[in-house]
């Protein structure tokens, strides 16, 4: 009688193990998507000059944005696909690159373009850029900044 009990809970124990390896292969995408959603970025990216101004930033799945000196910023809720697309093109940078890339123009320097900048932040640490045109940034960063522009000129 105990052998029959033992080989009964053991099947079971069994059954339930396996049931709860394959719940956990099922959920192994979702958690990895989860993780990419909720990764610690923020992006500011700023095109100025004497005469206009942008800025945008993109922090929690939120976008914000001013296109004047001394305006209020307007807000949009970013979804899930518009996040991990920002999420993606922000990981495939090198972001410890960032500070070294150069700018491919230099109208910038002589009031010919606006001065452009774009800031990281992952995880605590802060990536910087060096002033670029606006418009014209290098091409490590240019999808990313893209990105954040045409997020910007959505329609609310």
């Amino acid at each position: 009688m105990k052998t029959i009990t033992i080989l009964l809970f053991t099947i079971m124990l069994n059954a339930c193990g396996a049931s709860s390896d394959a719940s956990k292969a099922d959920t192994l995408p979702e958690t990895q998507e989860k993780m990419t959603q909720n990764e610690n970025i923020s992006l500011e990216y700023s095109a100025v000059t004497r005469g206009s101004y942008k800025s945008i930033t993109i922090t929690n799945k939120v976008v914000s944005w001013v296109n004047e000196r001394n305006a209020k910023a307007q807000t949009l809720k970013l979804d899930d696909k518009q996040w991990r697309q920002v999420v993606e093109l922000t990981n495939a940078i090198d972001l410890v690159a960032i500070p070294e890339l150069e700018a491919p123009t230099k109208a910038h320097e002589y009031d010919g373009a606006a001065i452009g900048t774009l800031i990281v932040s992952k995880n605590g640490v802060t990536y910087q850029s060096q002033a670029f045109d606006a418009g014209n940034p290098n091409t490590v960063l240019a999808d990313l900044i893209e990105k954040m522009i045409a997020l910007t000129n959505r329609k609310k």
